[in-house]
């Protein structure tokens, strides 16, 4: 008996667990491509689920909130509302600006039924299990054990409940916090690395270490071991029910480099707007093809009848917020979703987005993301003027005499916009391309909305 086959024989309702951080780096996870910092939790998982490199976040600095925040919440109140509140439980870190701008703000009415606060102790002098994340996890799984002793080795509900409903369990983190200091028995971890770089550990003051990039990696191998604790409970709860797991984050991290050494990332502020976003059913098939490892092109796996995402792809099509609170909605099971999911675009339902445009609301930024390049404005100067005046504040004198409208196609300014080649490799990321004045025009014409078809189109 297959294990799908034991699944549909049972009784016992599925699982869905969404795990979201508000900040945490791709560029630190060892799926995404991160040879330094050790993330051997994850990189289990990814064998076995399902990586999506392009996940855009519409605003980095979090300055507005995020549509998954908005439509998780707005499920959970459906579900409290329909009488199955025992069916579904939220545990959210209490210092997270998600309890400040959505749960006291807009949902409070949550506070009394489904809804837990978590919080735990930051700063070099704290144990790793009193951290903020390790605790979170620990409630969870204590969530998960309880809901698994009502399940009885035959896989059948010993309770009444026979709606085959999905339970639902969802982890909300900060991510990293800023400034990132982990214990002082992990803040040291990969220093050593670096002492022919002049990174020796005697030489800094703790009071540097929440900005040092090699105390983010030790952040990130911290949470990390905590997610193992999670997946561990998840394998196990998989033998007797489907078990789905969303893990993903609002928004990356700026950080100034992801590798040892003097090696530099061009275009490194890009990197907040790329959060991870992984996918992971019980049941996949472990594909290895071509010798390429466990983590596979999706191209060079063949279609599985089971499963939509075979176990071990990347998948590199572009995704916003909108496709990950409508996979929740899918995961859960509901019949209308607010916009596409993932399945959808895999199953080619839908069509892939051709691009994504975003907004840094801190840093004064908009960007438009495409296949193939990503292009970047500063809004300093269109506050001030506005689009149809040019740019102001320019050292470029064509560049203020030319209108965005006007048919002629002016000289890229690289003080005030930049576009850049998005590679396959994401650590190439990001080069500065040889420009083309049509395509920054025409990605100018997408960030404002005037012809938002035309990104499919876009050639140099």
């Amino acid at each position: 008996m297959t294990i799908n086959e034991s699944f549909n024989q049972s009784s016992a309702a599925p699982l869905v667990v969404v795990v979201s951080f508000e900040r945490l780096a791709a560029a630190a996870l060892g799926p995404y491509g991160n040879q330094w910092v050790e993330t051997p939790h994850l990189d289990r998982l990814v064998m076995e689920g399902v990586l999506f490199e392009r996940l855009i976040s519409h605003d980095p600095d979090l300055g507005t909130t995020p549509a998954w925040w908005t439509k998780g919440l707005q499920l959970l109140e459906a579900s409290t509302l329909a009488g199955q509140a025992n069916r579904c439980r939220l545990f959210v870190e209490e210092e997270s600006q998600f309890t400040q701008k959505s749960l006291l703000e807009k949902h409070l009415a949550l506070l009394k039924s489904k809804v837990e606060f978590v919080s735990g102790r930051d700063g070099l002098d704290a144990a790793p299990s009193q951290f903020p994340f390790p605790k979170l996890v620990a409630r969870g799984v204590e969530w998960l054990r309880q809901l698994d002793s009502k399940i009885d080795p035959s896989g059948s509900q010993k309770d009444d409940d026979q709606s085959g409903n999905p339970h639902w369990l969802w982890l909300h983190s900060r991510g990293v916090p800023k400034p990132w200091l982990p214990p002082e028995e992990l803040a040291d971890l990969y220093f050593g690395d670096f002492e022919d770089q002049g990174w020796a550990l005697e030489e800094i003051d703790s009071s540097e270490w929440g900005e040092l990039w090699p105390v983010y990696g030790s952040y990130a191998s911290l949470i990390d071991h905590a997610l193992g604790v999670l997946f561990e409970e998840l394998r196990v709860l998989a033998a007797t029910r489907p078990v789905q797991l969303l893990l993903f984050a609002a928004t990356g991290e700026l950080i100034e480099s992801i590798h040892p050494g003097s090696e530099r990332i061009q275009g490194a502020e890009l990197m907040s707007f790329r959060p991870p976003l992984i996918y992971w059913e019980s049941g996949c098939e472990f594909n290895i093809a071509n010798d390429q490892g466990p983590l596979v092109s999706a191209q060079d796996v063949e279609a599985s009848s089971r499963k939509v995402f075979p176990a071990g792809s990347r998948w590199s099509m572009l995704l916003n917020e909108n496709d990950v609170a409508a996979t929740i909605e899918r995961c859960l099971r509901k019949a209308n979703h607010s916009s596409p999911t993932l399945q959808d675009y895999a199953n080619e339902k839908s069509p892939c987005r051709e691009h994504v445009i975003w907004q840094a609301t801190v840093r004064q930024w908009r960007g438009v993301v495409t296949p193939g390049y990503v292009y970047l404005s500063s809004q300093t100067q269109e506050a001030s003027q506005g689009i149809e005046g040019g740019l102001t504040n320019s050292p470029n004198d064509q560049a203020l005499e030319q209108p965005w409208s006007d048919a002629t196609r002016r000289p890229l300014d690289t003080e005030l916009e930049r576009l850049h080649l998005l590679p396959d490799d994401p650590w190439l990321l990001l080069n500065e391309a040889a420009q083309s004045q049509d395509l920054v025009f025409e990605m100018r014409q997408i960030l404002e909305g005037r012809t938002p078809a035309a990104a499919g189109n876009l050639s140099e």
